[in-house]
């Protein structure tokens, strides 16, 4: 589908904005609407999203809020895409996009049969004569194919890169360093200058991974980065040279970078094919074999993998890999493993589940030829384009870029690590039979002198800056922390709160690999889901103050336990008069270091026994499992109404750091199959699509994380086989 305009006719334009109200200029109001019909005619969702939001009562404007529920969804922000669709409904804009784009969402949650449904709602209001029927009815088939894949038994556990990697930009196609194992290169389109917010050309850039974490991401010098698109594709067989796409961006070439005493070499590589940013995805096996996608007169249809090698220092024409590999739709991203035995490339084709998926096709001696190829399956694999996959050097784990709805924006890149190893990576062939070829090795010396920055002759020398991970720091001494009390006669921010505040911020500032989670609970009084929203806010307010005080935003998380975990029981529960007025509402806090070790002295308040009320215990014991398990129910921007806040005493709510959404959960268990029954118990009571989340020291783990808690905590294999 292509999008229309958001207004394109003056006078509709005026009515609208009639409609809307007079709380901004009706001149302020025309500017939103054409801002916003030019961004988004141009794809730049993200800006017409902020124009959309300016625009007076949105919320009741059928029209704007389907163009609304786009960005959304394009911006990866599902569930608000969905809500903006059906209340678009619900004011009469009942044009079939919307179908379309529920499919979508669903499809991209995993649900496909439900997607399928929306999917062939779709197609019958199409007119039998609609271009757009044949996409259609492939996304049905992806459906089908993805139903039947998701039966089978992953390979490998998928982890987005954390955000030194990934930007709301896209990140394309990272590979390791030939010389240093845990150092890895990519390119990426984020702004190279603070004053601009729009995407730049494609630069290389480098990072380092040291066990949990990621350096920040260096964009490397102008010795590499020349103001042209340089898109990293690997390394020359010695080493010592970096191979680049490099040029406009439908006109450019492979260029070799290579050091050459203390000047840098730049050397075009004189292909018979003719190279774009959309086809950069060749693959250097070494210095005298490449395999690349082209649109070629020999081709099966659209984009086909072929290989040309050098012969007595000339390149041979482009050979096809053949119809086994190739076919009528699009096949791109060619890898081959070590031995040369094994394919894995992206293909378009029906046998995807969305998109481009990673294909793999073993050669078969014994036949001569490409076995069918075969799809990674799920999770490799996405509703959306996965490309770009590379093997690390032990065969255990892979890197692909991916643009699935979980990626931060734009494309990502992803870690897929293997529960076995894969592609014979540790084993060196000296022929390769596909393309009767004899490698020679004679001429490999690896030159660690490519870990510094190559530089031009014209050129001052310059080098690439050492960005190693920061070391995990085990001896980091605990913060001993007093809880901070409130009440209705004392606020939060009074003198000394307030010191203890800046102590906290002066802490953090001291330490930036150490996160602090801010957790408030209340008194036992009011509603229940009053005292949870009302707490989050408090929560927020003190990371507000935090950040004013120079805090990094991603250093503070922020939740709320409503009065779930009292320190003293409530007068009705034989308590001393007072004491739970005292105590009971508070901030209590929680620091982690980067491996997720907690690194806090809670000093617990001096309470009579017989007061004292035993889940402040049970509190610290579920703080202190290391691996359990909540339920979450809802995914809200407000706050959240609903009777499983009545039926259990563990609700939970915290708020989502990269969409400042508030994430509802309730249960605390220390096993997956406790939470399973517990998330079965929702679904019978009409709760739609409540997840398990596995929690580390109390702490949320994402599922690119799992994979560092399963060899030490088994349980949390049932979760990644059977989900959440």
């Amino acid at each position: 589908m292509t999008p229309t305009g958001l207004c394109n006719i003056p006078y509709v334009c005026a009515t609208l904005l009639l409609t809307f109200g007079f709380s901004l200029s009706l001149a302020g109001q025309n500017d939103a609407l054409r801002k916003a019909s030019e961004a988004y005619e141009e794809d730049r969702f993200r800006e017409a999203l902020v124009y959309l939001n300016r625009i007076d009562k949105i919320n009741s404007s059928g029209p704007l809020l389907f163009k609304r529920g786009v960005c959304l969804y394009e911006t990866n922000q599902l569930e608000q895409a969905m809500a903006d669709f059906r209340q678009a409904w619900a004011y009469g804009y009942e044009e079939p996009e919307i179908d379309q784009y529920t499919g979508l969402i669903f499809h991209n949650r995993g649900e496909f049969a439900t997607a399928a449904s929306y999917y062939k709602k779709y197609l019958r209001e199409l007119s039998a004569d609609s271009p757009d029927r044949p996409r259609v009815r492939q996304l049905i088939r992806q459906c089908g194919r993805a139903i039947d894949l998701s039966y089978r038994t992953p390979i490998a556990i998928i982890e987005r890169l954390p955000g030194e990697i990934n930007s709301v930009y896209d990140e394309v196609g990272m590979i390791q360093s030939p010389t240093i194992d845990n150092r890895y290169y990519f390119s990426s389109n984020m702004p190279n200058t603070g004053l601009s917010m729009e995407a730049s050309d494609f630069d290389v850039y480098v990072s380092n991974e040291s066990d949990l974490s990621w350096s920040e991401a260096t964009r490397l010098p102008y010795a590499i980065n020349k103001s042209k698109e340089e898109i990293v594709l690997g390394f020359t067989t010695s080493a010592d040279g970096m191979i680049l796409f490099r040029g406009p961006e439908y006109d450019g070439t492979m260029t070799i970078s290579r050091r050459k005493g203390e000047n840098n070499l730049t050397q075009e590589i004189e292909f018979p094919v003719q190279f774009s940013v959309i086809n950069a995805d060749a693959f250097f096996y070494d210095d005298h074999l490449v395999l690349f996608s082209a649109k070629l007169d020999q081709g099966y249809g659209g984009y086909d993998l072929y290989y040309i090698k050098k012969e007595e220092g000339t390149w041979t024409e482009p050979i096809n890999l053949g119809s086994s590999i190739n076919g009528p739709e699009d096949e791109i991203s060619p890898y081959l493993n070590a031995d040369g035995s094994e394919l894995y490339f992206s293909s378009n084709r029906d046998e995807s589940i969305g998109g481009f998926d990673v294909f793999y096709s073993p050669y078969l001696f014994e036949s001569v030829a490409w076995r069918t190829p075969e799809n990674l399956g799920i999770p490799i694999n996405s509703p959306g384009d996965d490309t770009y996959f590379s093997l690390t050097y032990d065969g255990l784990s892979a890197l692909l870029t991916s643009d699935r709805k979980t990626s931060t924006g734009g494309k990502d890149i992803f870690l897929a690590r293997f529960k076995r190893p894969r592609g014979l990576q540790l084993y060196n062939t000296d022929y390769i039979p596909f393309a009767d070829y004899k490698v020679n090795r004679d001429e490999v010396v690896i030159d660690t002198m490519l870990e510094v920055a190559m530089i031009h002759e014209s050129d001052t020398s310059v080098y690439v800056p050492e960005t190693s991970a920061p070391n995990l720091d085990t001896t980091q001494e605990n913060y001993t922390f007093e809880p901070l009390y409130y009440n209705r006669s004392q606020d939060l921010f009074e003198k000394e709160n307030l010191g203890e505040i800046d102590r906290l911020a002066n802490y953090l500032l001291d330490h930036p690999q150490v996160t602090a989670t801010i957790e408030v609970h209340s008194a036992n009084e009011g509603i229940q889901e009053f005292k949870l929203f009302s707490s989050i806010k408090l929560a927020e307010r003190i990371k507000i103050h935090l950040i004013s005080q120079g805090v990094a935003d991603h250093q503070v998380s922020v939740r709320s336990m409503a009065d779930h975990y009292p320190v003293t029981l409530s007068e009705n529960k034989g308590g001393q008069i007072g004491l739970s007025d005292l105590f009971n509402a508070r901030v209590e806090l929680d620091l982690y270091t980067a491996d997720g070790r907690s690194i806090i002295d809670r000093i617990a308040p001096d309470i009579p026994k017989h007061s004292y009320d035993e889940r402040y215990d049970l509190l610290s014991t579920l703080l202190e499992d290391a691996i359990t398990y909540k339920v979450q129910i809802a995914v809200m921007s407000q706050m959240y109404r609903g009777m499983a806040l009545d039926l259990f005493n563990d609700a939970m709510v915290e708020s989502d750091e990269e969409t400042d959404l508030y994430l509802y959960t309730i249960g605390w268990y220390d096993s997956y199959s406790l939470a399973l029954e517990t998330k079965r118990k929702m679904e019978r009571l009409g709760i739609t699509d409540p997840r398990i989340i596995p929690y580390y020291n109390g702490h949320r783990v994402t599922a690119d994380r799992l994979v560092y808690y399963v060899n030490d905590y088994p349980d949390l294999r049932n979760l990644m086989n059977y989900g959440n």
